[in-house]
């Protein structure tokens, strides 16, 4: 890719398929940086698929740094806002739960055991404006166990260069799979909630798409769709009118603007 020279709010990269804007630390920034490439390029990104790339520190002394991880949820630390960007088990990387906060996260954090970063609430909750959460990727390379003043950038250069070829791999399929293609971005939790509920209604792959589409729809109004579907799952169903009618009502339910 080569430098955007007229562009002047954020640092931008052009190539033949694919854009990059340097957003720097914060998810003010993070959420600012996509939204000028979005006003910058709004017909070449009419399709687009984003990646959040970035680094990530966390606590798990099994961790190395320099690892790569998927986000399959990013909870905002300043709101309590949860967002659930898309995740590939066919990556072959487990999502992680990361916390996004607004000041650098030392050990003993506000959770042991977590991820946390800077930039990723701002980047969701900016481009869930354009575009829809299977077209979102947080991708992130672990570069501390919290313990560390400052990141080195030469250590995080040599981090990301003998990742590169990974990074790419992801970055390629993720483009390359079409979006809508299923009920992905969910954590294996979720996942397991949604595969109990069309076990129980026995929903033909028409229903499943639909119940897919109310669930994010839930989500990206910050309402929290589980309760529903955790009592949907125990619904006992005798005949198709019955099976008819308790999907008609989960899906309103899930999509009503006073639900939840």
């Amino acid at each position: 890719m080569k430098r955007d020279m007229t562009a002047r709010a954020f640092p931008l990269y052009r190539g033949a398929d694919q854009m990059l804007v340097v957003s720097g630390t914060g998810k003010l920034r993070a959420a600012m940086a996509v939204a000028y490439l979005f006003g910058a390029c709004p017909e070449q990104l009419q399709d687009a698929f984003l990646v959040n790339f970035g680094c990530c520190g966390t606590d798990l002394k099994a961790i190395e740094p320099g690892c790569l991880v998927l986000a399959g949820r990013v909870t905002d630390l300043d709101t309590g806002r949860d967002y659930y960007p898309d995740f590939q088990q066919a990556l072959g990387l487990d999502p992680v739960h990361l916390r996004c906060a607004s000041t650098p996260v030392r050990q003993n954090g506000p959770e042991n055991g977590a991820w946390y970063d800077m930039e990723s609430a701002g980047f969701c909750e900016a481009a869930a404006r354009f575009v829809s959460a299977d077209r979102l990727l947080v991708l992130k390379i672990v570069s501390d166990h919290l313990d560390t003043p400052k990141l080195d950038a030469a250590v995080l250069s040599r981090q990301i260069k003998d990742q590169w070829p990974a990074i790419a791999q992801i970055c390629q399929a993720f483009r390359q799979r079409p979006a809508g293609t299923g009920p992905t971005g969910y954590l294996p939790e979720q996942q397991a909630q949604l595969s109990s509920v069309a076990e129980t209604l026995r929903l033909t792959a028409t229903f499943r798409r639909q119940l897919d589409m109310a669930v994010r729809q839930a989500i990206r109004a910050d309402r929290d769709p589980w309760p529903l579907l955790r009592q949907a799952s125990t619904i006992g169903i005798h005949n198709k009118r019955e099976r008819k009618q308790a999907i008609d009502d989960l899906i309103r339910q899930l999509t009503a603007p006073s639900a939840l």
